[in-house]
């Protein structure tokens, strides 16, 4: 990377592993910027999960700017480094802009008590699926679901405000670090 930019503004890289090996090898004046997505440790050979998740926490320790797609990630990357560390991750919403003025100019009926269950076909057609399901109906008795394997799209206001007719949203991934 520095032999084709001797002085780059920034260097950008995505996961744990790769960067812990990438960012070995830049010069301590190469600014660095890590994104993290879903579960930190996915792709990383058992052997190297230490080695790549002590390098994170040095580099985190450094002040190195470090990010995540989502809280979640961020969680699991603190139960295998403490939350303290994992404080240091931002976490990023990848919306667009639009999204959030849509869903502040949508009406939220004063009558919405429905739950949203969202999922995958696939995850519908688990044993897992049905039996968060009951949990869900044997604990919330009074409370009516609407059940969705569609794929979500916010890419119109009436889809974004459709989204409000619910009083909450479950999503049921079909990998569970997600």
């Amino acid at each position: 990377v520095v032999a084709r930019e001797p002085n780059p503004s920034v260097v950008l890289c995505f996961g744990l592993a790769s960067c812990h090996f990438l960012f070995s090898l830049l010069p301590s004046r190469v600014p660095r910027l890590q994104l993290l997505c879903m579960n930190p440790l996915q792709g990383v050979p058992d052997a190297l999960a230490s080695m790549t998740l002590l390098g994170l926490s040095q580099r985190l320790r450094d002040g190195d700017l470090v990010f995540a797609t989502n809280n979640v990630t961020v969680s699991l990357l603190g139960y295998h480094i403490g939350m303290e560390a994992a404080w240091k991750v931002a976490p990023l919403t990848l919306f667009r802009g639009q999204i959030l003025k849509w869903s502040q100019d949508a009406e939220w009926p004063p009558e919405t008590h429905a739950v949203l269950v969202a999922s995958s076909f696939q995850m519908q057609a688990s044993f897992t699926y049905w039996a968060i399901m009951s949990v869900l109906r044997k604990h919330l008795p009074n409370m009516p679901f609407a059940e969705s394997g569609k794929a979500w799209s916010f890419g119109s206001y009436e889809a974004v405000s459709k989204m409000m007719d619910y009083i909450a949203v479950v999503y049921l991934p079909e990998h569970p670090y997600k």
